[in-house]
């Protein structure tokens, strides 16, 4: 009978992370996904069975907005389930201000619950200016939470300057931390001109990168000129990459904006 149960609810987990997963590849719009998940909540506890924490961060995690979240935690609030970091970063993460998400993080901090790496990289997200990004790291390394490339992908979204977008990439390598894709498609998506991203997107090839059409599509978007976007197509027909419709799409616009070049 235990077994049964215990199978029971492994079933009633996969099943929501199932439909988790669907909205994640968008197969599956999330309104209705939610909608699905409320009703496989109602169909397993009228066999009596009683959910736990990984039933709990299942549900939670096809949430979408905070609303959505806390509908569940309400739901599932009289079988006393124990929460753990996962519950607590996802509740986090669909917060819609930093008020919100440090609440969250003060009441798993009561709970007696460590914080993560996840819990840093959310939390960082939520701030607008460097110091107070810094400030975050510094109070929650005390935790002994070792920073990684997704900690420095956000500090460098957040600051404007340059030269602070570079101080952070050697910051990364001097701690050991490999930069990635995402590190440098952040620098010039969020470099101050054209000619400081063009500099970010041969660094990453520096770094024996090989970018993707969402790097040449991002520096695509910095050109401004009409000779910034015949550089950046001598570089895309020099590293011989198949257009996609995204690029096709916005050179389109570009030409159709600067003129035929």
């Amino acid at each position: 009978m235990e077994q049964n149960s215990r199978n029971d609810s492994l079933k009633w987990r996969d099943e929501l992370r199932s439909i988790r997963d669907q909205v994640r590849q968008k197969m599956k719009d999330s309104s209705i996904a939610f909608q699905n998940s409320l009703e496989i909540y109602r169909n397993y506890t009228k066999l009596g069975l009683k959910p736990d924490t990984d039933i709990l961060n299942a549900h939670l995690q096809i949430c979408t907005t905070l609303r959505d979240a806390e509908k569940v935690m309400n739901l599932y609030k009289p079988y006393r389930i124990r929460k753990d970091v996962t519950t607590f970063n996802t509740l986090i993460s669909l917060s819609a201000s930093f008020l919100n998400a440090a609440k969250y993080y003060f009441a798993m901090k009561k709970e007696g619950i460590r914080p993560n790496i996840v819990t840093l990289n959310t939390l960082i997200t939520f701030c607008q200016t460097l110091g107070q990004a810094r400030e975050i790291i510094r109070i929650i390394s005390k935790n002994r939470i070792k920073l990684n490339n997704k900690t420095y992908n956000t500090l460098i979204s957040i600051t404007q300057n340059d030269s602070v977008k570079r101080e952070l990439l050697t910051e990364m390598l001097e701690n050991e931390i490999e930069p990635d894709e995402i590190t440098f498609a952040t620098m010039i998506a969020h470099a101050q001109n054209f000619e400081n991203a063009l500099t970010f997107f041969h660094t990453m090839k520096n770094h024996q990168i090989k970018p993707s059409m969402t790097s040449y599509v991002t520096l695509l978007k910095k050109a401004n000129t009409a000779e910034e976007v015949q550089q950046v197509i001598d570089i895309f027909s020099i590293d011989d990459i198949t257009p996609n419709e995204t690029w096709q799409n916005l050179l389109s616009k570009k030409k159709e904006l600067l003129g035929h070049f």
